[in-house]
């Protein structure tokens, strides 16, 4: 199973033996922009405190996202 968040779309696939499963794939209109605008929201909400985009952004890259390495590729689980 491979999940692609980006900004806007988040595309799950489905790879078996290293080929794609025609048919099984799933295109959805949430992105990390709609995760950064739910984390202010609730940032907002339990500090009770007004909270920038760009401070829950942060927030998510740092705590949410471990590693700061980028297209790292498909982990392998045994």
């Amino acid at each position: 199973l491979v999940v692609d968040i980006g900004h806007e779309v988040t595309e799950i696939s489905v790879i078996i033996d290293g080929e794609f499963v025609s048919g099984l794939h799933e295109i959805l209109y949430v992105g990390g922009k709609d995760v950064d605008k739910c984390l202010k929201s609730l940032l907002e909400t339990e500090m009770n405190q007004e909270v920038t985009l760009e401070t829950a952004h942060q927030i998510k890259e740092s705590d949410i996202f471990p590693t700061k390495t980028k297209n790292q590729g498909i982990a392998e689980f045994n």
